[in-house]
C-alpha cells in the first residue's frame, strides 16, 4: 500500500476506466484527481479503482469539487 498512486477508476458501472491519481490520508479518507473532468460525479456513488483488470478497491464518494449546477 502506498499513500499516493496512479491507477484507473470509474464512478459508473458501464463507464470506461479513467486515469486518476489517488492520495490516501491518515484517517483513511481519499482524494481522487482524474486526468480529465468527469461528468455527474455525485456524493453517495461509489468510485472503484483498477490496475488493468485487477480491482484494487473502492470507496463511497463523500464530496466533489464540481460546481453546484443549482447556483
Amino acid at each position: 500500500p502506498a499513500a499516493q498512486f496512479s491507477c484507473t477508476a470509474k464512478t459508473r458501472y458501464r463507464q470506461p476506466d479513467e486515469p486518476c491519481r489517488v492520495e490516501i490520508f491518515g484517517d483513511g479518507a481519499l482524494q481522487v484527481r482524474f486526468e480529465r473532468p468527469q461528468r455527474a460525479v455525485t456524493p453517495g456513488q461509489s468510485v472503484v479503482f483498477y490496475a488493468g483488470e485487477e480491482c484494487l478497491g473502492g470507496a463511497v464518494i463523500d464530496a466533489t469539487d464540481a460546481p453546484d449546477p443549482r447556483s
